[in-house]
């Protein structure tokens, strides 16, 4: 169920359009084939991009993509442009990193929107994701363990104050951390989210869970936004899958 007075109609806009196949490719606004989210080239693109390995304190962050280029653009849609059929473009590489891989039953928690971005956006982009991606893995769950209260716009916060801000609003749910708990026994707990830039959300999520006494180490985004990859001494590059 959506909040707010006005998210009724944002939410049944988009319910809808999920059913409409669509007719613009997420990535260069050209036209895709029939029922795919994006056309053949910028799936080639997408597929050819590198996995990118990063380090937060804790945390290891796995990102499908560098947020450039056509993943930009498909992220940017998929987030703020109503384009939730490309929730399954980002959750099909999400499922392929290799954070995922191995015998262990996994655990997703994705990061928590406020709900004044749910509000404007109409749903949960990181929940969806990791729903989707939960949905396509076997002995894989996903619970919505943390929430956000409203806090001020991170795009004009330093990192210092993103952090703080991120930490004094990111709080356990707990109407959802029994379910974690039990889930979590024998498995391992990874957050999602669809883009990590200063890493303050992950960060905090991270260190939410640990009050709670839950082992958290690793994430999966979509895309690591940053200017400049080559200069971040804990930012690595890897193969494409």
């Amino acid at each position: 169920m959506t909040e707010g007075g006005d998210s009724w109609w944002r939410a049944g806009f988009h319910r809808l359009r999920d059913l409409v196949v669509p007719d613009e490719c997420g990535g260069c606004g050209g036209r895709p084939p029939p029922g795919r989210a994006v056309c053949e080239g910028c799936r080639a693109v997408l597929a050819g991009s590198p996995v990118l390995r990063r380090r937060l304190p804790g945390l290891v962050v796995l990102s499908g993509w560098p947020y450039q280029g056509v993943a930009r653009s498909c992220l940017l849609a998929f987030k703020d442009g109503g384009r939730r059929d490309l929730a399954g473009v980002v959750a099909a590489r999400l499922a392929r990193l290799p954070v995922l891989a191995g015998p262990e039953p996994v655990v997703l928690v994705p990061v928590p929107s406020t709900r004044r971005a749910r509000r404007r956006r109409g749903f949960d982009h990181a929940a969806t994701l990791a729903a989707r991606v939960a949905a396509g893995r076997p002995g894989t769950w996903w619970v919505p363990a943390l929430g956000s209260r409203d806090r001020p716009d991170s795009a004009g916060l330093s990192a210092t104050h993103r952090r703080s801000a991120a930490e004094a609003a990111t709080y356990p749910r707990r109407s959802a951390l029994s379910r974690l708990r039990r889930l979590g026994r024998g498995s391992r707990i990874v957050l999602v989210d669809d883009i990590v830039t200063t890493g303050a959300a992950l960060t905090a999520a991270r260190r939410a869970l640990r009050r709670e006494g839950l082992l958290v180490n690793a994430a999966i985004t979509g895309a690591t936004a940053l200017r400049r990859v080559e200069s971040d001494p804990d930012l690595m590059m890897t193969s494409a899958l």
